[in-house]
């Protein structure tokens, strides 16, 4: 029988993932995008749907079929699938078909230019089929769609909720344990933290006690090297299976770490608890995120782990963007922002693993334009001086710990005001006087970093801005 190809894909995210900075309600969107590429293969017995390639929230199969009308039913049964499951409904998906021909790349670029017009032609919101027996108000996370369930939040018993947070949040909660279980064929005994609150909490650390680091990785140009070395089935199916293989081992990796140097991963009450979450996995992206005291340590963890990571013999690299911030911020918005900082790493190499961090104390240039703001707060407007290398992510933590522990923070953080705001030439005066509270290993080491830390003057910029996070 003929083969076709069928291609899936959960869409119009902002009403499904970014809608909400309840914890629960963000995990659990995205776990059931996640979850729902490998249920709709369960729920097909006919005809059987082969994996080509997945991601977090897309799929493409292979399936055979007596014609194209045939193909187009399995289509059709497929969303109608996805539509009415009480779980899946409440996000938006495109299918399409297509006919396998003797090009597999023209192929799948065939599928997505379908499903990229078809969500263009398709609601930006699930609807729901009938609205009886609702409150009078909306619901109290999303604040967009009519409470239609009474759920008892951990503020507020009791509470009006859409149907749609009500599944994500049950799911989420439900997955929160079994999901490191699933993708990395452990047996983990240990749970992990409920809500960020629980992740940072931590008398002993001062004022890094509730603050958290979310961290965003994205595949540089994973995209265009798909393009060129998957000119086949085969090919993409490879691919795929060795993306899904690095990332099992790194987890693994992280998963062990975690275990045999608890202090810091483990909350601080008698459950001992690993400090991690998981708000984004597959394709080609990652969102984590872990106390602020482990930000740096688990980012620099992945770079590490990723050095190697090759396909063909073309490395795989990853921009990376990371927040420092407190455990209430708005989620979304900063999951956005580390979006975007990765984005400003991607603009300084994309063959390289860079990555561009912020610390917030305010949410005062959230709306800003990004590369205006970090222009201002850069060495003579450099904004690619305030971008690091992944690779020597460990080697910096080594090194500036002991320079910070030495250095007057009144000091240097006059030497940020002169910097930023004076915005004069530092003389070699000035920067030996900097240097004066340092004894001679901490000189070494401050040589040892200046390169890595984008010369003189953002040296000291990235001190003053990471005293805390790299002690």
């Amino acid at each position: 029988m003929p083969k076709f190809y069928l291609r899936m894909e959960g869409v119009n995210l902002s009403s499904f993932i970014l809608d909400t900075d309840d914890l629960s309600t963000v995990r659990g969107g995205s776990l059931l995008l996640l979850d729902s590429i490998h249920w709709i293969k369960d729920e097909l017995k006919s005809p059987t749907l082969k994996p080509v390639t997945t991601g977090a929230s897309s799929g493409m199969f292979e399936f055979e079929a007596t014609n194209p009308e045939a193909a187009e039913a399995v289509r059709d049964t497929v969303q109608k699938r996805l539509k009415d499951d009480p779980n899946f409904k409440h996000a938006t998906f495109v299918v399409d078909v297509v006919e396998a021909a003797e090009d597999f790349v023209t192929d799948r670029e065939r599928l997505i230019a379908l499903n990229r017009f078809r969500q263009m032609h398709s609601p930006t919101v699930a609807v729901p089929t009938q609205n009886a027996d609702i409150s009078k108000t909306a619901c109290v996370i999303d604040r967009r769609r009519p409470g239609t369930k009474k759920i008892d939040l951990p503020e507020k018993p009791s509470s009006w909720v859409s149907e749609s947070v009500a599944v994500r949040r049950d799911w989420g909660k439900e997955k929160k344990q079994s999901f490191y279980q699933e993708q990395t064929e452990m047996q983990i005994n240990r749970e992990f933290a409920n809500d960020f609150a629980e992740l940072t909490e931590d008398k002993s650390r001062g004022n890094l006690r509730h603050k958290m680091a979310v961290i965003y990785l994205d595949g540089n140009g994973f995209g265009k090297l798909q393009n060129e070395l998957c000119r086949t089935q085969d090919d993409q199916e490879r691919f795929d299976e060795t993306i899904r293989g690095y990332r099992r081992e790194m987890l693994k990796a992280l998963i062990r770490k975690m275990e045999s140097e608890p202090e810091g991963w483990f909350t601080s009450d008698a459950e001992k608890k690993f400090r991690l979450e998981t708000l984004l996995w597959g394709g080609d992206e990652i969102v984590w995120v872990v106390p602020a005291w482990q930000g740096w340590r688990a980012l620099a963890f992945f770079y590490k782990q990723s050095q190697e990571w090759n396909f063909e013999g073309r490395p795989l690299r990853h921009a990376g963007g990371l927040v420092f911030c407190h455990h209430n911020a708005p989620i979304q918005q900063i999951k956005k922002l580390a979006y975007a900082l990765a984005e400003l790493a991607k603009k300084k190499d994309r063959e390289q693993n860079f990555f561009a961090y912020e610390v917030l104390e305010s949410f005062d240039h959230i709306g800003r334009d990004l590369e205006d703001y970090r222009r201002e707060r850069s060495p003579e407007g450099n904004i690619q001086a305030m971008i690091l290398s992944g690779e020597e992510m460990e080697n910096t933590l080594e090194q500036a710990g002991p320079i910070i522990e030495q250095l007057a923070s009144r000091r240097l953080h006059k030497m940020v005001r002169r910097i930023l705001h004076d915005r004069q030439p530092i003389s070699a005066t000035e920067q030996e006087g900097m240097e004066e509270g340092l004894d001679a290993i901490g000189r070494a080491k401050l040589a040892a970093i200046t390169d890595r830390l984008g010369g003189l003057e953002a040296r000291w910029l990235h001190l003053a801005a990471l005293q805390d996070y790299l002690v």
